[in-house]
């Protein structure tokens, strides 16, 4: 992230992440298949999540999820709405301290680690839907944060129930940029969203690819997405970043009109 902070936001309390103890995780082996009939299940049933509003925040780790979910939830909060937020990474790094043969997961510096079984970020993803799911009907809003190379391989791991009035909100930025953002929150710890990536060699190649084109295109129509579907660059300052934001909440409050654009931010 930015090294500029502002105290509104960056010292939220650490009410942004749900954690996993080890005898929740401890049978995470055993979840891919639970999940895939759970998903069959919900989706013959046609079980709809229509009391709470979901909204994805997605993009390369570095980008600036972490910062906008915040934002975005403060400023719903300011308007009555109760919040929660979800990001996958509690539930990978919960099965990473699981897997103490290293048969899935590989420690790397700075207490992270990478994923050799790639599968586990599938299942990762319909533990996120679950644990959405749980917050049903008890929050106006929940965010939910995930970092892919592939966003439609990744989406794909939701119900279409669960999909279909989902917002969708697209950081997007340059690769090395968001290196050099991870390596600095890393270096520079002041929230639980603090967290180191994958190492350098394997962000470089998972995260290589340009969902962009993808998002902006053909997303909507391929999953039925019926909520806003939003990219924002982040490649100015934190402030220019942040009335990107505010744009995107006042698509959806009120929301009317489903939203496809992409919202750039230009450098000085």
């Amino acid at each position: 992230m930015h090294s500029s902070r502002n105290p509104t936001y960056e010292d939220e309390l650490p009410d942004s992440h749900y954690f996993y103890s080890y005898p929740f995780i401890r049978t995470y082996s055993k979840l891919g298949q639970k999940s895939r009939q759970r998903r069959s299940r919900l989706t013959q049933q046609g079980e709809h999540m229509s009391m709470t509003t979901t909204i994805f925040i997605i993009g390369t780790p570095g980008s600036g999820k972490s910062t906008a979910a915040r934002y975005i939830r403060q400023r719903l909060q300011q308007y009555g709405r109760l919040t929660r937020h979800v990001n996958d990474y509690t539930i990978l790094y919960a099965m990473f301290l699981e897997d103490i043969h290293h048969r899935h997961f590989q420690p790397t510096s700075n207490n992270g680690f990478d994923a050799i079984d790639l599968s586990v970020l599938d299942i990762a993803l319909h533990e996120v839907e679950k644990e959405v799911e749980r917050q049903h009907g008890e929050v106006d809003i929940c965010t939910i944060e995930f970092a892919r190379d592939d966003y439609q391989q990744a989406i794909k791991q939701f119900t279409p129930a669960f999909l279909r009035d989902a917002h969708v909100l697209f950081i997007d930025s340059e690769l090395e940029t968001c290196l050099q953002r991870v390596h600095h929150r890393v270096n520079n710890m002041h929230t639980g969203d603090d967290h180191p990536s994958f190492s350098d060699d394997i962000f470089r190649q998972y995260y290589r690819k340009d969902n962009r084109p993808y998002i902006l295109h053909q997303m909507r129509n391929e999953f039925h997405l019926k909520g806003d579907i939003i990219v924002i660059e982040n490649k100015a300052s934190l402030d220019h970043f942040l009335e990107q934001i505010e744009q995107f909440i006042s698509l959806f409050l009120p929301h009317e009109v489903p939203t496809i654009c992409s919202l750039s931010i230009q450098a000085d």
